[in-house]
């Protein structure tokens, strides 16, 4: 009998199984020469995978990122052209090629690892999509047994191609997502601010709906729509504004209307939060950096709290959404019908959550059957309020978690900026309501009744914040009106929301401050607080970098449209700094020059001002000293 030491084994052998870590194995000399070739041959198995998985690796995750970017092309080849049996079935050849190349990559991520059931426990989603996957092809092209034909027959649907091309595209969908995850991991090796993240994920949504919205399939008119044109709606509807340069309700498809439905409602929530989203489902991190963006973005106190509120926005926002969408069903009246009623209903919904303000009623609200339905407006009006509050406004006012906790201890109040973004808003429509009845009951609202004109001054003080929405005709609206619109355009909704301006706490803490300096205050006070200088250093900083660069933007578009009034381009330009899309109707007449200052002003109203939140809440002085106090005279 041999006695052989082993270190961190197990071994089974025929009549003496034993089980060790480190101890003294005693085996016959057959046994033993059994054991010893299968442990050195799995000790070669795992010196080939440890030495060579590095590279597997690599090669693995470039492979499937072509993969990916395969997968989008097909799909967007797939809807973007005319569709004919030789582009359905090249389309078909690619899919089945891209899913051969996942498959693949699977398998060989898990034979090159040295944990595989950790490698399942993480990647358990993936491994359910593969399994389901596998199951299918093999049944299908070994055996000749079509499962999911058969499914699909069960169910009810006649139509197998068309419902296994949608269901293999939304199959794709997911791994292009898990690969969009697993590459976010990278950002943090970029080196790059959180804020320049934030920045960098528009500018890659507004290029991808650029590219979609060019494909002759998106639009009614023959051919493809003109770059600039497709350039400028992808920057309204990434940017949440809806400021447009074509009738969205004739001149584009249902697929070139999804595409903008998408557009909006990834950029009202944002890139980094769906990413996040979705790396949380899978339970897999989306890395250090996507996190901290995230985290200055939303304006919580640690990761794991921004981890939570995404968790809670993401919920309560497509809560809000489908019961939008269900009450604007039921009052849309007869304009359509089955299905187009409930496309309309959704993609009005989530337009008017996410602040978008792009309406595919022809029209707009000012459509005949649509311009007395009053019940209608207030339930738009109602979700673009509260997609203005901000999400941990919402969260706090309505979150699951908040309720239960007010239930328990009722003396337990709101948050000080859920006050403030509440009240203020509150303050804002109604004032914002009594002047629009004020100033137009005898123009834009004559002939309307008197339940017309309040609800039509409500909904027109709401939208006129952020959503860009309008039931009256703005060609009839005075110049006084169009002033104070301008004035509450600036002032925008509130923080961390769908909305844009200079948000409602700037304007607060600004207003407090001349407040206090009148009253003779050396503090800034707000129930029974204290604001520090640095808030109201901050909150300054916005209002110049906003008023600068609206009044740039203005002086610039008084040079290349000089046929256009000044009130006119001051309004235009300010509803497109501060994302909110209501117009005077002059921009489709805009020049090119005029359009590019427009789209600017869209991208840097919808990034600038929260890039320079995030730049200057993390910027840390290094300064260990003060120069002596100067006195200067002011005003």
């Amino acid at each position: 009998m041999w006695t052989v030491s082993l270190l961190g084994c197990e071994a089974v052998a025929p009549k003496c199984a034993l089980s060790c870590t480190y101890t003294s194995i005693h085996l016959h000399p057959p046994t033993m020469c059994l054991y010893i070739r299968l442990h050195m041959a799995d000790n070669a198995f795992s010196r080939l995978v440890f030495n060579n998985q590095f590279v597997v690796n690599r090669a693995i995750k470039a492979l499937s990122l072509i993969a990916s970017g395969l997968s989008l092309y097909l799909l967007a080849y797939y809807y973007g052209y005319p569709p004919t049996p030789e582009r359905e079935k090249l389309a078909l050849l690619g899919f089945e090629a891209v899913f051969a190349v996942y498959v693949l990559s699977f398998l060989f991520r898990l034979l090159f690892t040295l944990s595989r059931l950790d490698f399942i426990k993480s990647n358990w989603f993936e491994g359910l999509l593969m399994v389901f996957l596998l199951y299918d092809i093999v049944s299908l092209y070994l055996f000749g047994v079509p499962v999911l034909q058969i499914v699909f027959h069960r169910l009810g649907f006649e139509n197998f191609s068309f419902v296994y091309m949608a269901f293999v595209q939304v199959y794709l969908l997911f791994f292009v997502g898990i690969d969009a995850v697993k590459l976010s991991h990278y950002l943090s090796r970029l080196k790059l601010k959180s804020s320049a993240i934030f920045g960098l994920s528009f500018l890659f949504l507004i290029a991808m709906g650029t590219l979609l919205l060019r494909m002759p399939e998106m639009t009614t008119a023959p051919g493809s729509m003109d770059t600039l044109d497709a350039l400028f709606t992808s920057v309204s509807a990434s940017c949440v504004t809806g400021l447009a340069v074509v009738d969205t309700a004739t001149f584009f498809t249902f697929k070139g209307q999804l595409v903008l439905l998408v557009l909006f409602q990834i950029g009202g929530i944002g890139i980094i939060s769906f990413a996040l989203f979705f790396a949380m489902f899978m339970r897999s991190g989306a890395g250090i950096q996507g996190q901290n963006t995230l985290k200055e973005m939303l304006n919580t106190a640690n990761l794991s709290a921004s981890r939570n509120l995404l968790k809670q926005v993401m919920g309560l926002t497509f809560l809000i959404e489908a019961i939008g969408a269900a009450l604007i069903y039921a009052f849309i009246g007869e304009v359509a019908t089955g299905t187009d009623r409930v496309f309309l209903s959704i993609f009005h919904s989530v337009s008017a959550f996410c602040n978008a303000g792009f309406s595919i009623f022809p029209n707009g609200l000012l459509h005949d059957l649509l311009a007395q339905q009053y019940y209608l407006h207030m339930v738009i009006a109602m979700i673009i309020f509260l997609g203005s509050l901000g999400f941990p406004a919402i969260q706090d006012l309505i979150g699951v978690k908040a309720l239960r906790e007010r239930m328990k201890t009722p003396w337990k109040d709101w948050a000080l900026g859920t006050k403030i973004s509440l009240y203020t808003s509150v303050i804002l429509v109604v004032v914002g309501a009594l002047l629009f009845y004020g100033l137009e009951n005898q123009r834009a609202l004559l002939g309307e009744s008197y339940l017309g004109m309040v609800a039509h001054s409500i909904f027109q003080s709401v939208t006129t914040r952020t959503a860009g929405f309008n039931t009256v005709d703005f060609a009839q609206l005075a110049a006084p009106t169009l002033i104070f619109m301008i004035l509450f355009m600036f002032i925008g909704a509130s923080s961390a929301s769908t909305g844009g301006g200079i948000k409602t706490s700037t304007f607060v803490v600004i207003f407090l401050s001349i407040f206090s300096t009148v009253r003779n205050r050396k503090n800034i006070e707000i129930a029974g607080r204290t604001l520090s200088t640095d808030l109201l250093n901050r909150a300054l900083s916005i209002f110049l970098f906003a008023a600068s660069f609206i009044f740039i933007a203005v002086f610039v578009l008084s040079i290349t449209d000089p046929d256009k009034d000044v009130l006119s381009l001051l309004f235009e330009a300010v509803s497109a700094f501060c994302t909110v899309g209501l117009s005077t109707g002059i921009t489709p007449q805009m020049s090119i020059a005029g359009k590019v200052v427009l789209m600017v002003s869209m991208y840097l109203g919808r990034v600038g001002i929260l890039t320079l939140v995030v730049a200057l809440s993390s910027a840390a002085s290094g300064k260990r000293y003060t120069y002596p106090t100067a006195h200067l005279m002011i005003g």
